[in-house]
C-alpha cells in the first residue's frame, strides 16, 4: 500500500486519464490477437507460435507505456517543485546552483524523451509484426484455395475448416491492426511530449553550454553573481516552456489520487 501512496502522490488526474485510455487499448488489441491465436490452434502450428510472439510484444509493450507514463508523471512534478530554485538562482546570480539544476532538468528531459522514442520504435515494429503475420496467413489461406488437399493432410478440421479458420484468423489479425493504425489519445500524447521534449533538449544544451562559462558569472560585492547580456531571460524563458509542458499533469487531492491509483492498479492486474 505504501507503493500505492508513494505512485498517487506523483501521478496525477490526466495521468490516470491516461492510464484508463490504455487500458481500453489493451483490450482492443489483445481480443482480436486472442481470438486469432485460437484460430490458428487448431490449423497451423507456426502461425500460432507466431501470433503468441505478437501478444507477448504487445504485452511487454504496453506494460511499458505504463511505467512510462507514471514514471514521466513524477519526473515532471520534480520538473515542477525544481523551478522555483532555478529562477531564483538565476535572478541571483548563483551560477553554479544555476547549472547544477539545469543539469538536473536536462536530464530528466531526455530520459522522458528517450523513453517515448523507444515506445514509438516498439509501436511501429509490432504494427509491423502484425502487417507480417496476416500476410503470412493469407499465404496459408490463399495455398488451401488453390490446391487440392490430400487426405489427411488438413487433419481432423478438414480442408472447409481449415479455410474458414485462416480467413479468422485473418480478419482478427486486421481488426489488431486497425486498432493500432487508428492510435488512442495515449499515443498521440505520447508523441506530442516526445516532440516537446525534443525541442527543450536542443534549448536546453544551448543554454547550458553557455551558463557553464564561468566569465558569463561575473562577481559582484556580496559574493553573489549578476548574469550578463541574454542567458539569464533565456533561462527564463526555458522555465517558462517547461512548466506548460508539465502542465498536463494536474494536481488532484492526494485521496483522490491514493484512490484512484489503487483502482487502476486492482484493475490491470484483474486483465
Amino acid at each position: 500500500m505504501d507503493d500505492f501512496l508513494l505512485l498517487a502522490q506523483a501521478a496525477e488526474q490526466p495521468v490516470v486519464s491516461h492510464l484508463r485510455d490504455l487500458k481500453n487499448f489493451r483490450t482492443n488489441l489483445m481480443t482480436p490477437l486472442d481470438q486469432a491465436q485460437q484460430a490458428l490452434d487448431l490449423v497451423d502450428a507456426d502461425l500460432s507460435n507466431a501470433t503468441s510472439q505478437a501478444r507477448s510484444r504487445a504485452e511487454i509493450l504496453l506494460d511499458g507505456a505504463r511505467t512510462v507514463a507514471i514514471n514521466n508523471a513524477i519526473k515532471s512534478q520534480h520538473a515542477r517543485h525544481l523551478l522555483p530554485s532555478l529562477r531564483f538562482a538565476v535572478s541571483t546570480g548563483k551560477g553554479h546552483a544555476v547549472n547544477g539544476l539545469l543539469d538536473m532538468t536536462h536530464a530528466w528531459i531526455v530520459d522522458m524523451k528517450q523513453n517515448a522514442e523507444d515506445l514509438r520504435l516498439s509501436y511501429v515494429s509490432l504494427l509491423d509484426y502484425i502487417y507480417y503475420m496476416m500476410q503470412c496467413t493469407q499465404v496459408s489461406l490463399d495455398f488451401f484455395v488453390t490446391t487440392t488437399t490430400q487426405d489427411g493432410a488438413t487433419g481432423a478440421t478438414g480442408r472447409f475448416q481449415a479455410e474458414m479458420l485462416l480467413d479468422r484468423a485473418f480478419i482478427e489479425l486486421g481488426q489488431a491492426a486497425q486498432v493500432m493504425q487508428d492510435c488512442c489519445d495515449f499515443w498521440l500524447l505520447l508523441h506530442s511530449g516526445k516532440q516537446t521534449m525534443d525541442v527543450l533538449e536542443k534549448r536546453s544544451n544551448t543554454i547550458r553550454n553557455h551558463a557553464s562559462d564561468p566569465s558569463v558569472w561575473p562577481r559582484c560585492r556580496n559574493g553573489m553573481g549578476k548574469q550578463e547580456g541574454w542567458l539569464a531571460p533565456a533561462i527564463m524563458d526555458f522555465c517558462d516552456a517547461l512548466e506548460e509542458a508539465c502542465q498536463q499533469y494536474q494536481h488532484c487531492s492526494l485521496e483522490e489520487r491514493a484512490i484512484v491509483v489503487c483502482e487502476e492498479q486492482a484493475e490491470w492486474v484483474e486483465l
